[in-house]
């Protein structure tokens, strides 16, 4: 007899093959014993009939005999029982076989399958080897037993072909004829290949730590009901020696549970395919106890299932590529009706360690849950590409700490694989993670999930060395290959409790960061979740982007971020919702690094990442964030927020910022409504030499209460930026904060650089206790504040400023309001200040103008600096009660103060206009300037005052009147002290009433030769008179208010001689706020009578 030939695989060839995705390296961690039977078994093989003859030398039991139909290349056997006991061998020889009528046919004839069937009531035993290559070397081998088989952990194979072992009752021919393993029925036997195995009733099959292989490139099929497969591991070595292996062939799995064919059919690439459609019910497959699939090679194989369920427990199932050449398309097919069961380290993998490319695992579930450390892995350790990781489950759950499901690039160029998860609901929790990554130059590849309920991702555990590990979906670059773009799709996103959705470049060298987008209905992200792209290299971040047609949650720490650490550029941060509700979460894109044991700011240039956030309505609250900022040197990206319905912040903040040198970013708001309460603030800020960035906002109404503000603030060097509100209704500055700072709009420095300008356009603007105000605490200049609007009301302690606090030495903006209706302040000021820099102007222009209850209009300065000027313009009248309008200037020289109306200007109840300089020599007094129609003063002061200096002029004019009140503390003074000069005080209207005397205008007569011809005599003897001159009036009483001067009714013509007719109007002026304006009428007649 020819001696046995064993397709023997190396122990290097085997550690090589099953060592790729870690598996060795966890095997002495998770296994306790061999936990399979080791006792030996009895060789029993009998025939039962097909011409089949036995026969046995020593070890080994010789079959030989057997039927060919038509002497084909069929070779079939039937045996009673098969049995192979331990250390023996049942040889299948290529003799004298018989036709299907009985004839002996010449030995050696050429055979592509061998068929065995077990025909008895035993299931088959086999701790021993099967062995037909020493005699058929490249023959496929067949075997089914209804009955069942055992595999111990002794048996083996000596195939040339493939293997096929089945509990089927029967195999199927391509031309519809069966080979039964019932003896009773009536077997066809053909010429043709196998096209099914047709069950009955499946019985199982068990292999306990069998080492069973197949050549190169050849199938390892078991068909059955469930099947139980055990591995087992050598105690000595740590090593596994039991398994599946088809090197860089197929291995194949199918589990059935009711009646029906499993069909043979063919890949598109030509390989075997099972195909278990026809059942109703299919079975359980088991791996435990280090079993192992392994279809590794070069090129890889395929490990395909099908089956009712399939857990994995300590086992693991590989397909490798080991050399240059690519393996096959689908590395692992899993296709399971019902759960699916990863846990206690085991792992699915493809990899490849040369050029070639790894296939792709792909997995259909009913349910698929991996956990207890549990992968499934896509990599390359080469230049070739890793495969695609393809996941279709109802529901899928990736649980406990060190559980993943990836592909990677652990070295070398290729590229790792895509990865894709398509189920109903997706958990992901307690560390697990589904990532792909770059660790060497090739690139990540994307991650993709889509469900049609849920994504869950959630949980935090911190393991032995202190590391945390977070519940995980990334797709990141530790290599200077680029990382990939990460897609969720789902009705309902929750990322919560410290879970992590992100893209990542991790180390300098790596290359750009890929994308996130979620896309989804609901979008959650909660309790220090976060969802994230960041950059630590020299390049780019991703971008992340938020979808969902709803809502978009953000809470209790939880953040939306794209950061640059590097010198990279951080990508954006972009949301589109309906309704986005942020209670204590954070949105945010920054630039820059601190050292942890320092705190100290490490360099970097990159870029920070702009925000894009696009809602109908959005709520932040509970110390809510959305910022973007620069430590260093690079500039921060803008950050916009549109809103089509509202905007509404409690207790949170809308932020840019610099730290370094560099701008920080400008902030846009725009929405109809837009609300900030309890200390809420929208501010861009510079603490270095950058620019702060400018603060837009657009609107129909804003309200800020609760000492709430907007404003743009510097520090250093840098300048601060412009403040721009825009409302097409109005905007409410009211009330302030448990430290009675006011609710705010501000634009200040405390450095060297100049605060920026502050503009409100708007129909109302009201402030009650608000503030609108530009500072400057140190050397930069303060801004301008401009104001637009049709009607302004300050109340309540409300300022409106540009000044100098703190021993600054900047120069105070200016201050101007723009309003067309009526400007009315009540115990608030308007103000330019400076400490030792120099003043800024004050100008107000109103269609009316009223001051009252201490309001304050104000330009000062205490130092070397001049004061600015102060300008009130009204269309109609200026009102003053109570109130003041004052230039200071303690050292220097003050402003003018000017006050212009058409109408009446009006100053009482202690009401004070006063232009005061306490310097020395050379310094002047500002003018003052009042140009009305009429001038009416009651209980009040118009001064202007100086020390050593030029005392300012007082200009009064008056086109109608000028008017006392004779019995009030009334005082108009132009003063010096002893080192002074004095000014002057001018009046000049046509009525004076001042401290009680009349003083009457010069009445000049004209020449009766250039009237008219004169008056026919009266016939009674009496004459009439015609007496022609200049404007006057009479009060009606002592004290009171002049008469008016008379006016045509029709102002088209300008004197009484040309009037048309003899009946003319005239009518008193009434003055706003004194008790007179009613009109009267009167007429006279010019000319004769007779």
């Amino acid at each position: 007899m020819k001696q046995v030939r064993r397709f023997a695989i190396s122990r290097e060839h085997w550690q090589r093959a099953v060592a790729i995705g870690l598996l060795c390296a966890v095997l002495d961690t998770l296994v306790e014993g061999p936990g399979v039977p080791l006792h030996a078994q009895t060789t029993n093989v009998t025939s039962s009939g097909l011409h089949t003859a036995i026969s046995s030398s020593g070890t080994t039991t010789f079959i030989e005999g057997g039927t060919r139909p038509g002497g084909g290349p069929n070779l079939f056997h039937s045996f009673g029982e098969l049995n192979v006991g331990t250390g023996d061998t049942a040889q299948f020889v290529n003799g004298v076989s018989f036709d299907g009528a009985g004839q002996p046919l010449t030995a050696g004839l050429p055979t592509s399958n061998i068929f065995g069937r077990v025909t008895g009531n035993s299931l088959s035993s086999i701790f021993g080897t099967i062995d037909s290559a020493t005699n058929f070397p490249t023959a496929n081998f067949w075997l089914i037993n209804p009955n069942g088989f055992l595999f111990g952990p002794t048996a083996a194979l000596n195939v040339g072909g493939s293997v096929n072992i089945s509990t089927a009752d029967y195999l199927k021919m391509t031309d519809g004829k069966q080979f039964f393993a019932d003896a009773s029925k009536n077997s066809v036997l053909s010429m043709e290949p196998v096209a099914a195995f047709g069950f009955t009733a499946p019985r199982p099959i068990t292999i306990q730590g069998s080492a069973l292989a197949v050549a190169p490139g050849q199938s390892l099929s078991i068909v059955g009901g469930g099947l139980d497969i055990s591995g087992r591991l050598n105690e000595a070595t740590k090593t596994p020696e039991g398994f599946l292996f088809a090197p860089s062939g197929r291995i194949q799995l199918a589990s059935v549970a009711s009646p029906g064919e499993v069909v043979i059919g063919m890949t598109g690439t030509g390989a075997p395919d099972l195909n278990v459609d026809a059942f109703s019910q299919l079975g359980n497959i088991t791996l435990s106890k280090v079993a192992i699939l392994n279809a590794s090679g070069d090129p890889g194989g395929t490990v395909q299932i099908r089956a009712g369920s399939l857990t994995v427990d300590r086992s693991f199932i590989a397909s490798n590529t080991l050399g240059n050449i690519s393996g096959a398309p689908t590395a692992v097919d899993l296709n399971v009706a019902g759960r699916i069961l990863l846990q206690n380290g085991s792992s699915i993998t493809s990899d490849t360690l040369g050029g070639g490319r790894s296939g792709d695992i792909v997995i259909k579930s009913g349910t698929l849950g991996v956990a207890s450390q549990a992968k499934i892995l896509s990599s390359t350790r080469g230049n070739g590409n890793a495969g695609d990781v393809s996941i279709s489950a109802a529901s899928f759950h990736l649980a406990d700490p060190l559980s993943q499901i990836g592909s990677e690039t652990r070295v070398g160029i290729g590229n790792a694989g895509i990865l894709v998860i398509d189920a109903s609901t997706v958990d992901i929790t307690n560390g697990a993670g589904i990532r792909t990554a770059t660790f060497g130059q090739g690139n990540a590849g994307p991650v993709t999930i889509m469900a049609t309920e849920a994504v869950r991702v959630s949980g935090l555990v911190r393991i032995g060395n202190g590391d945390v590990l977070r519940s995980v979906i990334t797709s990141s670059t530790v290599g200077s290959g680029a990382g990939d773009k990460v897609t969720i799709t789902a009705p309902l996103i929750s990322i919560a409790d410290q879970g992590e959705i992100s893209s990542g470049s991790l180390t300098s060298l790596s290359g750009r960061a890929g994308d996130v987008l979620l896309d989804g209905r609901h979008v959650t992200i909660d309790g220090g979740a976060r969802v994230t792209s960041s950059t630590s290299s020299n390049a780019s971040g991703g971008t992340v982007t938020i979808q969902a047609s709803d809502s978009v949650s953000i809470a209790n720490a939880g953040s939306v971020s794209a950061d640059t650490f590097g010198d990279g550029n951080a990508g954006q941060v972009i949301i589109g919702t309906p309704t986005l509700l942020m209670w204590g979460g954070i949105i945010s894109g920054l630039s820059g690094l601190l050292d942890p044991s320092t705190g100290a700011i490490l360099p970097n240039s990159g870029r920070s990442g702009g925000i894009d956030i696009a809602v109908r309505k959005a709520s932040l609250t509970a110390d809510a964030r959305i910022q973007n900022g620069t430590f260093t040197n690079g500039e921060g990206g803008s950050l916009g927020i549109r809103a089509t319905e509202g905007l509404e912040l409690s207790g949170s903040t809308i932020s840019s910022s610099t730290l370094g040198g560099a701008k920080a970013g400008a902030i846009s708001v725009s929405a109809p409504s837009l609300t900030l309460m309890d200390e809420a603030s929208i501010t861009a800020n510079s603490s270095g030499a950058g620019q702060a960035g400018s603060v837009t906002v657009q609107t129909a109404r804003m309200n800020i209460t609760g000492g709430s503000s907007v404003d743009s603030n510097t520090v250093d060097t840098g300048l601060g930026g412009s403040v721009t509100i825009t409302a097409t209704e109005q905007v409410r500055l009211t009330g302030s904060n448990g430290k009675g700072d006011p609710s705010q709009i501000t634009a200040s420095t405390g450095g060297h650089g100049a605060a920026g300008q502050i503009s409100v356009t708007t129909p109302i603007l009201t402030l009650e206790k608000g503030a609108i105000f530009t500072n400057t605490g140190a050397s930069g200049k303060a801004g301008s504040v401009t104001v637009n609007a049709d009607q302004v009301s300050l109340t309540d302690g409300a300022l409106i400023s540009s000044r100098g606090v703190k021993g600054a030495t900047g120069d105070a903006g200016s201050v101007a309001l723009q309003i067309k209706g009526l400007f009315s302040s009540q115990a608030s000021t308007v103000s330019s200040e400076a400490k030792s820099g120099a003043g800024g102007n004050v100008s107000i222009t109103a269609g009316n103008v009223q001051l009252t209850d201490g309001t304050t209009i104000l330009a000062k300065t205490t130092g070397s600096n001049n004061a600015g000027s102060i300008t009130l313009t009204s269309a109609s009248d200026i009102v003053m009660k109570n109130s003041t309008v004052t230039t200071s200037a303690d050292q220097a020289s003050g402003g003018a103060i000017k006050l212009t109306a058409p109408n009446t200007i009006f100053i009482a109840d202690r009401s004070t206009i006063t232009s005061s300089v306490q310097g020395q020599v050379g310094s002047n007094g500002g003018n003052i300037s009042i140009d009305p129609i009429a001038v009416a003063i009651q209980n009040s002061q118009i001064l202007a005052n100086a020390n050593a200096g030029a005392g300012g002029n007082i200009n009064i004019a008056a086109s109608g009147a000028v008017l006392v009140d004779p019995i009030s503390q009334t005082q108009i003074s132009a003063s010096a002290g002893p080192a002074g000069i004095s000014g002057s005080v001018n009046i000049n209207a046509p009525l004076q009433v001042l401290s009680g005397t009349l003083v009457p205008l010069k009445v000049s007569y004209s020449q009766p030769a250039l009237s008219g011809d004169r008056c026919a005599a009266d016939p009674q003897g009496r004459f009439s008179s015609f007496v022609q001159t200049g404007r006057d009036g009479v009060p009606q009483i002592p004290g009171g208010y002049a008469p008016s001067p008379l006016l045509p009714l029709n102002r088209l013509t300008s004197s009484l001689p040309g009037a048309p007719g003899p009946r003319l109007a005239a009518a008193r002026l009434g003055l706003a706020g004194l008790g007179g304006g009613a009109l009267v009428q009167f007429q006279f007649q010019s000319g004769c009578r007779s």
